[in-house]
């Protein structure tokens, strides 16, 4: 693998804001290397900013958040 023309070591960035009138973004699916990490950051009702990392650590890691 030629590490300069393969995406592997870019970051990426992907938001979704829910509100009144889309309360739910459901079945929206991205993917990432396996072994690999994700830094969820959320904020609700306008509190302080909290940030997650999560470890992909299986083929078919599925992350649900609720609030």
């Amino acid at each position: 693998m030629n590490e300069i023309e393969s995406n592997c070591y870019q970051d990426r960035l992907s938001s979704f804001l829910l509100n009144n009138l889309a309360p739910n973004i459901e079945d929206r699916a991205f993917m990432v290397p396996f072994q690999s990490q994700i830094e969820f950051i959320y904020s609700i009702n306008g509190e302080e900013v909290t940030s997650e990392i999560i470890d992909i650590n299986t083929l078919d890691y599925a992350f649900d958040f609720t609030y």
